[in-house]
């Protein structure tokens, strides 16, 4: 079937997630750019690009005009079960890898509505029947800390990631208040969203020793991969990568290194399933762990990450899919969970109606956006 049309639309709608980070205080409307892409015999598919400026470069208003001006145009009637060559086409421009997420989530959405499967089928098939959720939480007073930890473990999460980076001696007191509060059974993992310097990281996990931190996410500046593997040595604590993984060859480098032990997969950041699955298979390859985090995506863009995190069987540890914890039911979404976990979705394509998102948008478009992860 080939590719006869399509139809960009921008959206703003309230933050899913709103949490205080060493970038600054959170962000109350997000601007999203859902996409409609049409075949000839009248199948729909939808992607979603939900920008983070300050990883990509991209803004919704960037990608749109990427997308309407420059990709999908060179996509009009390719077949649109032609990934690789589709891929290839839209490689042209180096970069925009949020934009060309977005085409690769419809045409996945696209492929899946039309052989009547999920999404993880056209992945390798789901590789576990249920997917565990974490609960960020930001940089809070501890008493807040503690209050909104015990909330949602009183509500079956069983995995905890506390945003730190802002003080290091602020942030060993608030880690070690929740610890002792949730009890030593909830994994905790912090995330300094490159907010240490190397002897800063390393100081806040020595701080932070016997208290049982899973993994410190981004502890530093994204440019430091050595910084990264500094921290890893000396510390004897896992580290994870997510603002220094941008792409396939990011990936190579982070393992070369030996510098992490997981891969924080934002599809946004990667171009994608397409590009995601190679690195998946680069941490297969090296022994790295893979964490699908969501942070700001409508149900629509989330979907994704979740049929990535059903198939990939380095998905082990919990996936962070915020939309499902704030807003668990959505006209046209039908993937369902409880208990902390998602289900194994079976609708076809992504298992959301792109449309009733489209038609369900908030009316909340800012008269200016402000800055901002």
């Amino acid at each position: 079937m080939k590719i006869t049309s399509f139809q960009c639309h921008l959206i703003y709608e309230e933050a899913v997630s709103k949490l205080a980070t060493s970038y600054g205080p959170a962000i109350s409307v997000r601007p999203h750019v859902l996409l409609e892409l049409r075949t000839e015999d009248g199948h729909v598919g939808y992607g979603e690009a939900s920008p983070l400026p300050r990883f990509t470069g991209e803004t919704a208003d960037s990608v749109k005009l990427i997308l309407e001006k420059e990709f999908l145009p060179a996509v009009l009637g390719a077949n649109h079960m032609d990934f690789a060559a589709i891929h290839s086409r839209i490689s042209c421009l180096p970069g925009n890898h949020t934009a060309k997420c977005c085409l690769d989530m419809a045409l996945h959405d696209l492929a899946g509505q039309a052989i009547g499967q999920p999404v993880y089928n056209l992945l390798g098939g789901a590789f576990r029947d249920s997917v565990p959720l974490t609960r960020p939480l930001g940089i809070l007073p501890i008493d807040e800390a503690v209050r909104q930890a015990n909330h949602w473990v009183s509500l079956g999460f069983r995995t905890l990631k506390m945003k730190v980076g802002e003080s290091v001696d602020a942030d060993i007191a608030r880690v070690r208040a929740v610890r002792e509060a949730v009890g030593g059974d909830i994994h905790i993992r912090i995330d300094a969203n490159q907010g240490y310097r190397v002897c800063e990281a390393i100081r806040l996990a020595r701080g932070l020793e016997g208290v049982g931190i899973e993994y410190f996410e981004q502890p530093v500046a994204a440019w430091d991969l050595e910084g990264l593997a500094e921290v890893r040595r000396a510390t004897g604590l896992a580290v994870a990568a997510d603002e220094s993984l941008q792409s396939l060859g990011g990936a190579l480098e982070l393992a070369r290194r030996r510098a992490v032990d997981v891969f924080i997969i934002k599809l946004i950041k990667l171009g994608g399933l397409f590009q995601a699955r190679k690195v998946a298979a680069v941490a297969e390859a090296a022994g790295i762990d893979l964490v699908v985090v969501s942070p700001f995506e409508t149900h629509l863009g989330a979907a994704a990450g979740v049929h990535f995190a059903f198939a990939m069987p380095l998905c082990q540890r919990a996936q962070e899919l915020s939309i499902f914890l704030v807003k668990p039911h959505r006209q046209g979404c039908q993937l369902t969970g409880k208990n902390g976990s998602l289900d194994r979705p079976t609708a076809p394509g992504l298992g959301v109606d792109g449309g009733a998102v489209l038609a369900g948008a908030e009316d909340t478009t800012p008269l200016a956006l402000p800055g901002g992860v």
